[in-house]
């Protein structure tokens, strides 16, 4: 059985029989043996033990109490399900950043209401200052999940501090590679590499990205097919982002304009499906410099 012969190697603690846990700063997740119930009319298969593992967690800080037991019973993985925790995935690549010698301005972690799936925002404090923009940080963008859905991935992507009060962030996930999984062996050298090799060409190219983009004017037939795509997410989403280009005027509004629309509303949400539709869709409208598209291979 994959959790009974790896579950050391994945980080978790046996409690019982063919059930494991695992504890960090935000939440606690237990995965235990699901079996078949006593009522089923054949004797021999009561208690008769599945290839499925149920998944039970908590979130710490929703809590605010580590003894807590109030576990919600959230799907199953298979057997061969290979398990990451989050606190473990965090450091490895705070880790990455600061052996480049990048010290972090900011974190913001957010979970989805199961607590099964993590999305984590970390800005590094290397700045490109745009008086028409503000400050311009690059961001690494790493998501993971408990339950099997989503695999391990790291993205790249932008920080804009205009003021106290705006804040805007964003992750490349189709025109920039991402990384899909992180080796056991040499992870965090291959991640630092990377990592180093993104905030140097962002730094070169954040200017040029920005002047080309509100250079780009979009259509009218453009802008309501980017609507249309925020709109499965949600009418309300669609409006909010609507009323906002309205402001500017349909016929003078740049890649950069819809851009900003977009993100200024995904980055306050808080479903985290929706937060990355709608920045696939503000991707889709940037044209991004050839500099940055080809900096990172495939992990």
């Amino acid at each position: 059985m994959q959790f009974e012969e790896n579950h050391k190697v994945m980080g978790l603690e046996k409690i019982a029989e063919f059930t494991y846990k695992y504890s960090d700063i935000y939440s606690d997740v237990v995965y235990t043996n699901l079996q078949t119930g006593n009522n089923i009319g054949v004797e021999d298969l009561n208690s008769h033990k599945t290839p499925l593992m149920g998944i039970f967690t908590r979130i710490r800080h929703k809590v605010n109490n580590p003894n807590n037991n109030d576990y919600l019973y959230c799907g199953n993985v298979s057997q061969i399900y290979h398990f990451v925790g989050n606190e473990v995935l965090l450091n490895k690549l705070r880790s990455s950043i600061l052996k480049i010698n990048q010290p972090i301005l900011k974190e913001d972690i957010s979970f989805n209401g199961k607590a099964t799936r993590m999305m984590a925002e970390i800005i590094i404090q290397n700045k490109t200052n745009i008086p028409s923009c503000g400050d311009i940080y690059p961001q690494i963008i790493i998501g993971n999940s408990y339950d099997g859905t989503k695999r391990i991935n790291i993205c790249y992507g932008l920080y804009i501090h205009e003021s106290e009060s705006k804040q805007l962030s964003f992750g490349f996930r189709n025109q920039i590679l991402s990384m899909n999984q992180i080796h056991k062996s040499n992870s965090q050298t291959t991640m630092s590499d990377s990592i180093g090799q993104y905030v140097d060409v962002f730094k070169d190219n954040i200017t040029d990205l920005i002047s080309d983009n509100f250079s780009k004017k979009i259509s009218e037939e453009d802008m309501l097919s980017s609507l249309d795509m925020i709109e499965a997410v949600g009418k309300k989403r669609r409006e909010m982002i609507s009323n906002e280009l309205k402001n500017i005027g349909n016929n003078n509004i740049s890649a950069w304009d819809m851009f900003l629309a977009i993100i200024k509303y995904s980055t306050i949400e808080k479903n985290i499906n929706a937060k990355i539709l709608m920045e696939d869709v503000a991707e889709r409208v940037l044209t991004i410099p050839t500099q940055m598209m080809d900096i990172i291979e495939q992990q």
